[in-house]
């Protein structure tokens, strides 16, 4: 017994599987269209290239759906990232995550880079009360102190800025990668939508073309014989029946 085969499944979400011939893998010959729509018929061969046509675009728009939707949920994770980062940190960047700035103390009192500057501030006050209280406000001591507090505070600053500019430069290059994959995952569904219409494309061998049917004719008033316009008229009834009489006598 010949193994069946099965739609494929451009032919199914294309809702042709009523016309699939499972003995020869392929549609019928000369069917009506799509499913529940009776139309003229058509070319089984521009069938075929019309569902592989549709099936290819579907899956690569599909793909291309795909690709986008990972690609705006990276980019939204790396923007919620970069604003968080900005906040703990405290300092405002530029487009290439260059340190333009500090953001106030007074609204975002917390950050690194704030309490930073108040650890030195207060260290700096402390420094200069205690030199004060033993008499030596005004002696080498004192500045050498608050300078080398100063300079601690500048390397702490410096390293600070560094960790926060790698942090926001890592987040801006993940952003291009995903544009990047983006691209590629295009260019991979448009090669596959080439290759798949290749791999479905027509082949006359096995699209032989429809053939015409012949129809038979209506029998006629002059080829009824007696028997048959009695056997008519017997099956006829009520104003059917009058019709009959009326036309065939």
């Amino acid at each position: 017994m010949a193994k069946l085969i099965g739609a494929p499944k451009w032919v199914r979400d294309q809702g042709l599987s009523a016309f699939w011939d499972p003995h020869k893998g392929r549609l019928k010959p000369g069917y009506q269209g799509m499913a529940g729509y009776p139309g003229p018929q058509v070319d089984p061969a521009q069938a075929h290239q019309a569902g592989v046509d549709a099936y290819t675009a579907s899956q690569r728009q599909a793909s291309e759906g795909m690709a986008d939707a990972r690609y705006n949920a990276s980019i939204a994770r790396s923007q919620q990232l970069q604003e968080r980062a900005g906040s703990d940190y405290g300092y405002t960047f530029d487009a290439e995550g260059n340190v333009t700035g500090q953001t106030d103390a007074a609204s975002n009192p917390y950050s690194r880079a704030n309490l930073l500057q108040k650890t030195y501030q207060e260290g700096q006050h402390l420094s200069t009360a205690q030199q004060a209280s033993r008499g030596h406000l005004y002696g080498g001591g004192t500045q050498a102190l608050l300078d080398y507090q100063t300079g601690e505070f500048g390397r702490g600053k410096h390293q600070l800025q560094q960790e926060f500019q790698d942090r926001i430069k890592d987040m801006i290059y993940d952003r291009s990668q995903a544009g990047l994959e983006r691209s590629e995952a295009y260019a991979g569904a448009a090669g596959q939508q080439r290759q798949s219409a290749f791999e479905n494309q027509y082949q006359a061998q096995d699209f032989p073309a429809p053939q015409a049917t012949a129809v038979t004719p209506a029998p006629s008033r002059t080829n009824l014989t007696p028997a048959q316009r009695r056997a008519l008229a017997r099956r006829s009834t009520g104003s059917s029946r009058q019709r009959y009489l009326n036309r065939y006598g």
